[in-house]
């Protein structure tokens, strides 16, 4: 009688195997396919956003610095970065466009420089102004920190 049951047994334990092997497959390609996705799709929305994106020092007065958005799409303010012969410096936001978290397409923000630059002061400066989605812009500018 035992030798009956044990093919039994057999086939039983490589069904089970088979099934585990099979469910740890489906578990793992679906990580990997969610892993392309948000990889890729995210990547594609970039390049788009990228590729639309675009901005301008449109002047460069005093301590005053002026921005232009002249992308199709808005650029967070909070990401702008301002640099002063390389280094970077802080600003406040004096006019804003109307929602002053985001600098709508043809939208207009001026920003006050409130730290000079490191180093000896003097009135010519490498402006350089840096955004969201990679946007940059950079402008040769009489400044006066006096």
């Amino acid at each position: 009688m035992r030798k009956g049951i044990t093919p039994i047994i057999m086939e039983i334990l490589i069904v089970l195997v088979v099934l585990v092997l099979a469910t740890s497959y489906f578990y793992w390609s679906q990580s990997m396919t969610e892993t392309f996705e948000s990889t890729y799709v995210n990547k594609s929305d970039m390049d788009i956003k990228r590729a639309g994106a675009g901005m301008t020092i449109i002047n460069v007065a005093g301590k005053e610095i002026g921005i232009k958005n002249t992308g199709r799409f808005e650029l967070s303010m909070d990401l702008f970065s301002f640099y002063l012969n390389g280094s970077r410096v802080d600003t406040d936001l004096i006019q804003s466009p109307p929602d002053p978290s985001s600098l709508g397409p043809s939208q207009i923000a001026i920003f006050n420089v409130t730290t000079p630059p490191p180093g000896p002061l003097n009135n010519n400066y490498t402006v350089r102004v840096t955004g969201e989605y990679g946007t940059v812009d950079e402008v040769f500018a009489e400044m006066d920190f006096t």
